[in-house]
């Protein structure tokens, strides 16, 4: 898919929803259903900060050393965290990069927690029910 930040607009008090555009097949549908199943038992399993209640997500994190005058430094890191969701029917991606944060430089402690707090402020703001309730009401279609 494109990239895109623009969900609707309105104008002349009519709401218009943009359309996402694919752009290509990176990855066949079975590889990213592997995938994502893997990265989504791999959050259950560790019980990490980035899981939302109530919604099945995938992700993974990320912690990369900084160079300081040609070597590696393990105390400055920069981390981040990208996860996506729900599993069974992605709706979002949301990337969380941490420039050198200071309480932790693990991606699993500073950048998770954000990307769980945006998505429970995202599954609100995209009209996302819980799981349990999607799947409810989609079975009774």
């Amino acid at each position: 898919m494109a990239p895109h930040i623009l969900h609707s607009y309105i104008q002349n008090g009519q709401q218009y929803d943009t359309n996402p555009q694919v752009v290509g097949t990176p990855i066949s549908k079975e590889t990213s259903d592997i995938l994502t199943e893997m990265l989504a038992i791999s959050l259950e399993q560790e019980a990490s900060d980035a899981l939302v209640e109530g919604y099945r997500v995938a992700g993974k994190t990320g912690t990369a050393e900084i160079a300081v005058n040609g070597q590696y430094s393990s105390g400055r890191t920069n981390a981040s965290f990208v996860g996506w969701g729900p599993v069974d029917d992605p709706q979002f991606i949301v990337y969380i990069w941490l420039e050198q944060p200071k309480s932790s430089i693990w991606g699993s402690i500073v950048a998770a927690p954000v990307f769980r707090d945006v998505v429970k402020q995202l599954v609100v703001l995209m009209n996302i029910p819980p799981d349990d309730l999607r799947k409810s009401l989609a079975a009774g279609q």
